[in-house]
């Protein structure tokens, strides 16, 4: 509608008619803001039920993040066949980093960068796998009390 009322406005010669009203419109409708609401309303119901675990386990990531670094900094700085990922503790950093997204950027290490390598991906499996737990079971127990709510709801109106 608003080009076809753009598109008659310039026919006749008139001047703007400012038809982005229209598009604010469209905008909302496709929001759908009633059912954008109480996802927003579930969302935050879920991270204030699993708050204390993310905030656990961003405080244990930390901390294994930073002392995986120190560890590679230590076994791999004089392997010349990792060049300069491990030179300094803050390029170990940022290599550790990649190493907790299960992506191996540098494969080369001596025998003790090797074990530490394997017990780093399987930590950072676990690492991510105990907030997506807490979030499934928040998100589980938040739809059942909806689901009981309503089911309240509907045995009143009877």
């Amino acid at each position: 509608l608003p080009f076809w009322l753009d598109q008659a406005r310039i026919w006749a010669g008139l001047p703007s008619l400012h038809l982005e009203v229209f598009l604010i419109l469209r905008c909302f409708k496709l929001l759908e803001l009633k059912a954008s609401l109480h996802a927003c309303d579930l969302i935050s119901g879920v991270a204030s039920r699993c708050r204390e675990t993310m905030l656990a386990s961003g405080v244990l990531a930390l901390l294994i993040w930073h002392s995986s670094a120190v560890f590679f900094y230590v076994f791999e700085r004089d392997n010349p066949r990792t060049g300069e990922f491990f030179a300094t503790i803050p390029d170990a950093l940022y290599t550790t980093s990649i190493f907790l997204a299960n992506e191996w950027a540098v494969v080369d290490f001596t025998p003790a960068g090797k074990i530490l390598m394997v017990v780093l991906s399987a930590v950072a499996i676990g690492l991510a796998a105990v907030p997506v737990g807490s979030l499934f079971e928040a998100f589980e127990t938040m739809l059942e009390e909806k689901q009981e709510e309503q089911e309240k709801y509907a045995q009143k109106d009877k």
